[in-house]
């Protein structure tokens, strides 16, 4: 390249090699790199308080077995004891989501506030958390729902 374009050898080279974008594009894979890992911890957390959850709804119907037993011989079916327990778990759920929203909002005004860091609250995150809230409260309810709905109600209510 120098002979072609008349550079002597003792000269600074006077071509530039670097690419100008690269800066770009590493910071474009760093922040990529950094979502992933958040949401892989995001994903994790989520499961593992989908199982909390879930023991804890267990231990809650366990303990209400007798006022299931009463439901039953009152003349409530498997169905609408099901959906009861159904219903407990998804009202927790978007109650979950909602005070999760509320915290994240006064941490991103606090740092907003602090560090001037720009925060902006997306319908559709809020959408989101609210729907995923919900899912997770009803998903962790199945087992403890199917458990309470197929008891019977003789030996639970001398539990």
């Amino acid at each position: 390249m120098r002979r072609t374009h008349g550079a002597s050898q003792a000269n600074a080279p006077p071509f530039i090699y670097a690419d100008p974008a690269a800066p770009a594009v590493a910071l474009a894979r760093q922040r990529d790199l950094i979502a992933r890992l958040l949401i892989s911890i995001a994903l994790v957390s989520i499961m593992v308080a989908v199982t909390g959850y879930a023991a804890a709804s267990m231990a809650a119907v366990d303990m209400q077995k007798r006022d299931i037993a009463l439901m039953i011989m009152s003349g409530a079916s498997a169905r609408s004891i099901l959906v009861q327990v159904l219903m407990e778990g998804l009202i927790l759920g978007i109650a979950g989501g909602v005070a999760g929203i509320v915290l994240v909002g006064g941490v991103a005004a606090l740092a907003q506030a602090v560090v001037s860091f720009p925060f902006d609250l997306d319908v559709n995150v809020v959408i989101l958390v609210l729907a995923g809230g919900a899912a997770t409260g009803l998903l962790a309810s199945i087992g403890p729902a199917r458990k309470a709905a197929s008891g019977s109600p003789a030996l639970n209510a001398r539990a």
